[in-house]
């Protein structure tokens, strides 16, 4: 049912979500198994989508761990909150990525995980959310992107000097994901 509740979401707005199926279990493992979970325990996730990787997420957590998770999307917010449940280590919000500075102190957080659509928004807010990105992140934190093509690989290595580019045909549609660090 929550594929569905995914392709129905995304079908209202394609250019907000940037696909219309949640991500693969195989994706998943990609993107998050390069995260250092023992040594992790502020972490943020940008685009929840339907809580498919919030939910990964949680399940890799420590339990002193905590994860804040954005999405502005009102009806994906809603099914991620449903997926995750009471888990009180999460706090769930509709805040835009481009604000990170203005909730968080610079240096403050060990890995952003990031779903966010970039080749759906203007150069401009790319940038404003990289910048934010790499604000926030502590020296050596860990920021993992996926994105349906390595067009943003410049966009990511002008900001990361450390970038490691992978990829999955086992998802719909196929990924690129970036592991990058600070």
């Amino acid at each position: 049912m929550a594929r569905i509740d995914f392709l129905r979401t995304a079908m209202k707005d394609i250019t907000q979500t940037g696909s219309v199926w949640e991500s693969s279990r195989f994706l998943i493992r990609k993107l998050l198994d390069p995260v250092d979970w023992q040594a992790s325990t502020r972490i943020i996730e940008l685009g929840t989508g339907n809580g498919v990787i919030t939910e990964a997420i949680l399940h890799r957590m420590r339990q002193d761990a905590h994860l804040t998770a954005y999405e502005i999307n009102t009806d994906f917010l809603a099914l991620t909150r449903n997926r995750i449940q009471d888990d009180t280590r999460c706090t769930l919000t509709d805040a835009s990525a481009e604000f990170l500075t203005e909730q968080l102190a610079d240096g403050s957080i060990d890995a952003v995980i990031s779903s966010l659509p970039f080749a759906m928004m203007d150069e401009e807010l790319q940038d404003a959310i990289l910048r934010e990105i790499y604000l926030v992140l502590k020296p050596g934190g860990q920021y993992l992107q996926y994105q349906y093509a390595p067009t943003k690989y410049r966009m990511i290595t002008r900001r990361f000097k450390r970038v490691r580019l992978d990829y999955t045909l086992l998802n719909i549609p196929p990924a690129f994901v970036y592991s990058c660090i600070k």
